[in-house]
């Protein structure tokens, strides 16, 4: 073999590891909203533990006052006897895009991000958790809270499997039941959840801004059969090609 042989079976292997690269890259998939147009979200109520379920959820966009620009706007009112603790759960929705995993591939764990607000709220405080949605069950993993007064609190939780989830179920939080995020998993819809903790007549406003989830698929995808039997032979090829020169 020429040194030019060497050369042009090097390229061709080239050619097919940026393939294999570009295979990996297409198993991440983001979804993202930073305007929060009103059709592009909806506001569910995932949990009211308040006798008679006084909870009542408004949401939508506010133009300005994010970080920065337009932001999710949310507001949880209920009203308690005093003295009666009670846990308030709204689930909100991105309707723009889901993920099929029967489609695109099984679910590795997610990324979700975002900025959470506390405004004047009456538990002082507002927290928020990933949340997705399958087969009409809730889910929610993570929790990170944002104080009255704290201003933009960046919240992040990273690397959610299918097992960091716990199903809403009407008895509370299920830690036994999670989603399915195998290649034969039910479509999955993504968003964040408001959760709040309080007793008596109570408001809570609170806001998200920068959400984002990263979605990875469960495998990298398997170096090819016929670039690992290219790679072999090239190094067959180089060592035979080293043996020549060091005869001549």
């Amino acid at each position: 073999m020429t040194k030019m042989s060497v050369h042009a079976f090097t390229a061709l292997l080239g050619i097919l590891m940026m393939s294999q690269s570009s295979a990996v890259r297409a198993a991440t998939v983001s979804l993202a909203d930073s305007d929060f147009a009103a059709a592009d979200w909806a506001a569910l109520i995932l949990m009211d533990t308040t006798p008679g379920s006084t909870l009542v959820v408004t949401a939508g966009q506010a133009v300005s006052g994010g970080n920065p620009g337009a932001y999710r706007s949310l507001t949880q009112h209920s009203n308690s006897p005093v003295g009666t603790a009670v846990n308030l759960v709204s689930g909100h929705l991105f309707l723009g895009q889901g993920y099929q995993p029967a489609v695109a591939g099984a679910i590795s764990s997610l990324d979700v991000s975002f900025d959470g607000i506390s405004i004047g709220s009456s538990a002082g405080a507002v927290a928020y958790a990933a949340f997705v949605r399958q087969d009409g069950r809730d889910f929610v993993s993570g929790g990170g809270q944002a104080l009255n007064g704290a201003g933009w609190v960046a919240l992040d939780f990273s690397a959610l499997t299918a097992d960091a989830f716990s199903a809403i179920t009407t008895a509370g939080f299920d830690t036994a039941l999670h989603p399915d995020f195998s290649a034969t998993g039910a479509p999955v819809a993504f968003g964040f959840a408001a959760l709040n903790g309080t007793f008596g007549d109570s408001t809570n406003v609170g806001g998200v801004d920068n959400w984002q989830v990263t979605i990875r698929g469960a495998q990298s995808v398997p170096l090819p059969g016929t670039a690992i039997l290219l790679s072999g032979a090239l190094l067959a090829l180089c060592t035979r090609h080293r043996r020549a020169q060091l005869a001549g």
